[in-house]
């Protein structure tokens, strides 16, 4: 089961259900169920005729009423879920750009919620490594994923970079995958959305170019994509010159001007595959999401 692109105003028309079913339906039908299952029926030769047939209608009315009870308590139930989930995915949100990682919908449901109460602990040494091990275990097929680009007007010369990225992420060799792979992030951006880049600097706009509106442009990114970039991530930010050795800084501008003061190992080279898959599984073809 993938990530569900279930939004707020889909969450407020579950509950608006729930709420009317709860306030008309369910008070009444669980006090009658409960009279009813308490209710002792007496011997029938001791009770008359019409009232045993009273109460023998009654009980076959609230059997009746017994699924609609069930399928309004379902509906809170999934209101509830839906809930936790959405919050749970505007921490990831805002927690993981922070960290220079992105996600693309496709990983399992669980994840979200699962990287959420991490967040929530403070535990982030083992968020990275359940999202290098994701990274790790994703089998792209790169020849149909550069038909795809190609088919979206990718230029050549991006698809065999993005080849090339991909080979060293294969072959583990971790400095060409990043020093290659952070350029390719905004060569592929460009391409896919009407110029916007995905590492714009902080002066320039108020979050990332790819998430800003353009004259004349379709709108290209969908939902569930869209709260990773409402603000500026790690790789966007201004260099902080006193994280230049610390193996989880994932900054575009120190990498691309030779200012980090460490190797690049398996960490960088999940973080910009997460970051590539981001941006072609964030694209959303015409008015439907791809």
């Amino acid at each position: 089961m993938r990530q569900k692109n279930m939004d707020k105003d889909s969450i407020n028309q579950l509950q608006r259900i729930a709420s009317i079913a709860d306030r008309t339906l369910a008070p009444y039908v669980k006090e009658a169920l409960k009279q009813l299952e308490e209710y002792q029926m007496p011997q029938e030769s001791v009770i008359p005729r019409g009232l045993l047939d009273l109460v023998k209608a009654q009980q076959q009315h609230l059997e009746r009423l017994k699924p609609v009870l069930q399928s309004a308590e379902r509906t809170r139930s999934i209101v509830e879920s839906s809930k936790r989930w959405i919050r749970a995915l505007q921490i990831v949100q805002k927690e993981l750009p922070e960290r220079g990682w992105y996600l693309t919908g496709q990983e399992p449901a669980h994840v979200t919620p699962q990287i959420a109460k991490l967040v929530d602990e403070r535990k982030y040494v083992e968020i990275d490594e359940l999202l290098i091990k994701h990274a790790a275990s994703l089998n792209l097929d790169v020849d149909k994923c550069i038909e795809w680009l190609e088919q979206r007007g990718v230029p050549e010369y991006c698809q065999n970079r993005f080849r090339i990225v991909m080979d060293a992420r294969t072959s583990k060799d971790h400095e060409i995958a990043t020093l290659v792979g952070v350029p390719v992030i905004d060569e592929l951006s460009r391409s896919l959305y009407d110029g916007r880049d995905f590492t714009t600097k902080r002066g320039k706009m108020p979050k990332p170019q790819l998430a800003c509106s353009k004259a004349g442009s379709d709108e290209k990114l969908n939902r569930f994509c869209e709260g990773f970039v409402d603000k500026f991530g790690l790789i966007q930010q201004q260099v902080d010159v006193s994280r230049l050795e610390d193996e989880d800084y994932f900054n575009r501008h120190a990498i691309l001007h030779g200012m980090m003061r460490r190797a690049y190992g398996s960490k960088d080279t999940a973080k910009v595959f997460m970051v590539l898959l981001f941006l072609i599984f964030a694209y959303k073809e015409g008015s439907g999401e791809d």
